[in-house]
């Protein structure tokens, strides 16, 4: 048995010194002078191996709606008709599109109970409006005009209409 149990221990310690003598680790490539190969720093590199720049070319407004009318039927169609509503209000602004993310239509009617106050059930739609950005719009004026797009519209029934983050 001590054989059997050493023979083990023996093969365990050779696979694990075997393991860490093949482990290789990366380091960042760096430039030991500014002689090598007639390189000439511009500025200070950052700890990253590479790194990109490149400006922005569209902003995007994430925009949620909400609807929790009584009826499932009078919901799902008064959060469609809003939709509706901001696609035109966006498709007439140049510059201006509009994205369909998600949508959750929710077929429950709404319960009333003693212990809950009001027993909500909401359909929700997630949309985004992209603006293009060039390097000579103002990047606050072009999410000022997509705020101004999505107010002007008037919210069909009792959906609202919750701007969200813009990216």
């Amino acid at each position: 048995m001590k054989k059997f149990l050493f023979l083990i221990f023996s093969l365990t310690a050779g696979i694990m010194l075997q393991a860490q003598e093949e482990a290789v680790e990366l380091s960042p490539f760096t430039i030991s002078t500014e002689v090598d190969r007639n390189y000439v720093p511009f500025a200070p590199a950052p700890n990253v191996a590479i790194t990109v720049r490149k400006p922005a070319t569209a902003v995007v407004m994430e925009v949620t709606l909400t609807n929790t009318a009584d009826k499932p039927e009078a919901r799902n169609r008064e959060l469609y008709a809003t939709i509706e509503q901001i696609e035109k209000a966006v498709t007439a602004s140049p510059g201006l599109r509009l994205e369909k993310r998600e949508i959750q239509l929710r077929g429950e009617v709404r319960k009333r109970s003693l212990l809950s106050k009001n027993g909500a059930v909401a359909s929700v739609a997630s949309i985004a409006i992209y603006a293009e950005l060039t390097p000579d719009k103002d990047l606050f004026r072009t999410v000022k005009t997509i705020r101004t797009v999505l107010s002007s519209v008037s919210a069909v029934g009792t959906t609202k209409i919750l701007d969200g983050s813009v990216l």
